[in-house]
């Protein structure tokens, strides 16, 4: 009998990474895949990427979960957080679930999880064991407490879901699956991506991306201004992409919206995958918070200035300075990635440090292993 699966996704980045995998599981005879998409997605002022899904899989396997997020304050935002745990818990009481998977750290997947428990529906995490920083790190643990199985990105991440008792033959290393979607990628010459962003094939653009910390909106406003003043400076295109949709989102959009008045600053509410990594191997150097700095960039040898909390915490490679919003701690960092000496002593020699790119046909084969029979769904803490 074709066992069920559900995918949850609020976010392009945690989709676009487990696309591979979910295509595999779509062409299998084992499986039935529902897709269930909410948050980011459904937001036009995040440029609607439902239609992007769209474009991979058919309508009847989509299902949408409104958010009805309109602001970035903590009431709003967990008020739209209820809203799709009330969601997800009317399609589970409609449909039989076999398993659910959930990727990453994200609020819409942790009340996912808890309305799994409820229904006594087995969740496969991937991501778990990481480490980054802010809000995130609550938000990822619990996750994995929630979890049955355990698809990991990194030896140290399986470590620590171990130190967390969780049962050993339920982890397992697979890579991470940013890199599965980056393999996949065509990437161009330089000119198409000049031609679509508009600068000089000579030039090479500066990325920033820039996600709300777990502090107020007024800081958050500073910290974006500080560091777009300081991108001014530099002779360079600069490609601004909104931030996710924690709260605080509202007052670094506000600072882009200035920015991209002036000269060499284009603002995009997001950027198709395929065409953000060939875009990224062009460039500069990326600058913001984004976990693709921490993860993808190593792959394409592209300098990294990563800011603040919200990823200092994430296994890195040379290529990544971590930096905090202080004028001059950001003036050393952007004089030192644009040094050949750092090209070619720390970007050239990183570590690919998150696996080959194979890791959804890893997935996939225990995918169909651990649905083979019933799951069991006691929870053993196992002492270490």
């Amino acid at each position: 009998m074709r066992k069920r699966i559900l995918f949850l996704t609020g976010k392009m980045g945690g989709y676009n990474a487990m696309k591979p995998f979910l295509k595999l599981i779509k062409k299998s005879k084992n499986f039935d895949l529902n897709i269930a998409v909410t948050d980011q997605h459904l937001m036009r002022k995040f440029g609607y990427t439902y239609d992007k899904i769209r474009k991979d899989f058919e309508k009847k396997d989509i299902i949408k979960i409104l958010s009805n997020q309109t602001r970035d304050d903590s009431s709003n935002r967990s008020v739209a957080i209820s809203k799709i745990l009330n969601e997800i818990s009317k399609i589970f009481s409609r449909k039989k679930i076999d398993l659910v998977l959930l990727y990453g750290d994200r609020l819409e997947s942790l009340v996912t999880a808890i309305s799994c428990l409820n229904y006594s529906i087995p969740v496969a995490h991937f991501q778990g064991g990481d480490i980054s920083g802010n809000i995130d790190e609550k938000i990822r643990h619990s996750i994995t407490k929630l979890s049955d199985y355990h698809f990991v990105s990194n030896p140290q991440s399986k470590k620590r879901l171990i130190q967390m008792g969780e049962i050993k033959k339920n982890i397992f290393l697979i890579g991470d699956n940013h890199i599965d979607a980056l393999r996949k990628v065509e990437i161009y010459e330089k000119s198409f991506y000049a031609k679509k962003f508009n600068f000089k094939i000579n030039e090479s653009p500066i990325i920033f991306m820039l996600h709300p910390e777990n502090i107020s909106n007024q800081e958050n406003y500073k910290n974006s201004i500080i560091v777009l003043k300081e991108l001014q400076k530099i002779n360079s295109p600069k490609i601004c992409i909104y931030p996710c949709s924690d709260i605080g989102f509202q007052s670094i959009i506000k600072t882009l919206k200035i920015f991209e008045k002036k000269i060499n600053f284009k603002t995009y509410k997001n950027i198709e995958f395929d065409t953000y990594i060939g875009l990224l191997k062009y460039s500069k150097f990326l600058i913001g918070n984004s976990s693709s700095g921490i993860i993808e960039a190593s792959y394409l040898n592209l300098p990294v200035i990563n800011l603040g909390n919200r990823q200092n915490n994430r296994l890195s490679s040379l290529n990544v300075i971590n930096c905090d919003f202080k004028k001059q701690a950001l003036q050393k960092a952007i004089k030192m990635v644009q040094k050949s000496s750092f090209l070619k002593t720390k970007v050239v020699k990183a570590k690919r440090l998150y696996g080959n790119g194979e890791s959804y046909k890893k997935a996939f084969i225990i995918l169909k292993k651990i649905t083979r029979n019933k799951i069991n769904l006691n929870k053993k803490f196992i002492e270490n």
